[in-house]
């Protein structure tokens, strides 16, 4: 029968002092990691599934942020084209130019997007199941670690999208192993790759290196005095200031981010808005907000649904200073670092003072949550997985030996199936969708087939939310988007969006020949994709986007045009695909029809 006990506590470490025991330890160290990388691949399966379910089909965030990139295959894609300028500019050097690369191999933008989730999650998975072992060498408290890392990064939608939020966990944990491990080059080479990836987690690692520069003993703060720490903070500092320097020398093409008083004027910003920001609920603000608390989004929605929702390791995490306080009255040995531990609590401490000063300085540092959003899911994977493996051996340590065995035996089996499968079947029946995707998937094959074989610089005009797939599917321009599109951090590009909008829904609505007609000379329009109920009364008073714009067009006005519009009255003589209810207007055939 197996030794249990050392299945849970195995290290190859000095402990074991026999071939035959290093030999057992290696194993089951393997063991821990290889079903650790196991339950991760398990995860992203299933988003792997439904990417290639059918032909067109796209992760949400990822049709704004990926759609740009059909450049890299055909540079005569999206030609002149304001929004997909906007986010090629927006995207971070390094993940532009890691799909360019893969392009250049012949890997379109949308399938590396589909694929890189996975691979991501096993760098993910590897470097929390180290950093863990670094702070309590425990295998089973890194494979309890990566479990909860990895249902942290599949109950939100960041990893499956392959944007740059997708690489800032990875990479925040491979540079923590590397800082724990006090390994310089790989350190900074890590924080070169956060700040080529996702700027905002660079300067959480700077910070973290920063603090080297004091020191606390006989109660007291005082300056290092150690050489070794002036070099860790110069040549972090030097990676820091190379990596942001084109941030600081090069002004966006789009004008000077928003600031906070001129955000407040707009409703975009609003408790109610598509971005928004401010929130008159204290609790909602500081803790929950989308973009402006500090708790990951995906808990505050879990907490929503149910308190037992809650991912297990924010109970454990909690418990972790009543764990520590048993264990030290405890009279067996078991190798633990605690002065490791304290780089998780300092890094804790530099995500909320950078949540403080992104709220201070807003939007300059972009927004507050990013500083803590991605963070915390490392810091309670950590914590939580040391309480549990701490607490586990705590309770088996005052069992007999039979006991023990069975209890061990127990223990690890319910664990080992309720950690990685139990609590995500517990969110599924609840109605929680894990692993969450939020794959778009397109209805409308025939629609995208049909303009896919249209000149490369045709210009669709809509408002339905259709329209915000078409990039991704069609690789065709469209003059506004919904709310992904239409960020409002910029006020020049915001302006634009919020005026050709405007301008769209005074066109689609107006039965004023003249004025349809400077509107689509004014922006070069060839398609307009309408939804044939658009001009019913039930529509316009439903529809969240008329809604979004009701301070500059009152939706209810809009009724009288209804009976004329010429946008109407051209769907079914000027209509070149009719699918549902979406009907693609020849804009050619409507300036035609009404001219005579």
């Amino acid at each position: 029968m197996p030794d249990f006990k050392l299945l849970l506590k195995t290290k190859i470490t000095q402990q074991f002092s026999t071939n035959s025991s290093l030999s057992f330890a290696k194993k089951y160290h393997t063991f821990w990691l290889y079903l650790s990388l196991f339950f991760s691949a398990f995860y992203s399966h299933f988003a792997l599934q439904e990417a290639f379910s059918q032909k067109y089909i796209i992760q949400d965030d990822a049709r704004q942020h990926v759609f740009w990139m059909a450049r890299f295959v055909d540079a005569e894609l999206f030609p002149k084209d304001i929004i997909a300028d906007y986010f090629q500019e927006s995207a971070p050097i390094g993940y532009t130019k890691l799909y360019q690369f893969f392009a250049l191999l012949g890997i379109d933008p949308i399938l590396l997007h589909k694929l890189l989730p996975f691979v991501l999650g096993l760098i993910a998975t590897l470097y929390i199941f180290r950093l863990t072992l670094e702070i309590l060498p425990l295998p089973f408290a890194g494979f309890s670690a990566a479990i909860f890392l990895n249902q942290s990064l599949w109950t939100r939608d960041d990893l499956v999208s392959a944007t740059p939020a997708a690489f800032a966990v990875p990479f925040l944990c491979c540079f923590l192993y590397y800082y724990i491990k006090e390994k310089k080059l790989q350190t900074l080479f890590c924080m070169g790759l956060l700040g080529l990836f996702y700027p905002q987690c660079l300067l959480l690692a700077a910070g973290l290196v920063g603090l080297r520069l004091f020191r606390f003993g006989q109660r007291k703060l005082y300056l290092s005095t150690e050489k070794d720490d002036y070099v860790w903070i110069l040549s972090a500092g030097l990676v820091t200031l190379i990596v942001l320097l084109p941030y600081l020398i090069y002004p966006s093409p789009f004008g000077e981010v928003i600031t906070k008083v001129e955000a407040k004027k707009l409703p975009v910003f609003s408790s109610k808005g598509w971005s928004a920001f401010f929130n008159p609920e204290p609790m909602q603000y500081w803790f929950c907000g989308k973009r402006s608390g500090f708790i990951p989004t995906d808990w505050c929605r879990l907490y929503r649904r149910g308190f037992e929702l809650l991912p297990p390791q924010v109970f454990l995490c909690f418990l972790l200073p009543v764990v520590l306080q048993f264990f030290k009255k405890l009279s067996f040995s078991l190798e633990f670092y605690p002065q490791k531990g304290l780089l998780i609590r300092n890094f804790a401490l530099i995500s909320l003072g950078f949540f403080l000063l992104a709220h201070a300085v807003a939007f300059k540092l972009h927004l507050p949550n990013r500083y803590t959003e991605h963070s915390f899911k490392i810091i309670f994977a950590v914590g939580a997985a040391i309480s549990l493996a701490i607490g586990l051996i705590t309770l088996l340590h005052q069992r007999s030996v039979l006991t023990h065995k069975l209890i061990t035996t127990t223990f690890l089996l319910l664990i080992i199936i309720y950690l990685p499968v139990g609590y995500p079947m517990l969110l599924n029946a609840s109605g929680y969708t894990f692993p969450s995707s939020d794959y778009i998937e397109g209805k409308y094959p025939e629609l995208y087939d049909f303009l896919k074989k249209q000149q490369k610089d045709s210009l669709v005009a809509s408002l339905v939310p259709e329209a915000n797939n078409l990039p991704s599917f069609t690789h065709r321009s469209i003059l506004v988007g919904g709310s992904g599109y239409a960020l409002p951090y910029h006020p020049e590009f915001f302006a634009e969006m919020e005026k050709r909008t405007i301008a769209l829904i005074q066109a689609q609505y107006s039965s004023d020949f003249e004025e349809v007609s400077n509107f689509i000379n004014q922006y070069g329009i060839d398609f307009w994709l309408v939804d044939k109920s658009a001009f019913t009364e039930e529509y316009i008073q439903q529809d969240e986007w008329l809604k979004a714009f009701a301070h500059h067009i009152n939706p209810q006005e809009l009724l009288n045009y209804k009976k004329t519009a010429i946008v109407g009255k051209s769907l079914e003589s000027c209509g070149v695909i009719q699918k549902e209810s979406l009907v693609l207007i020849d804009v050619k055939c409507l300036m035609r029809v009404n001219q005579s």
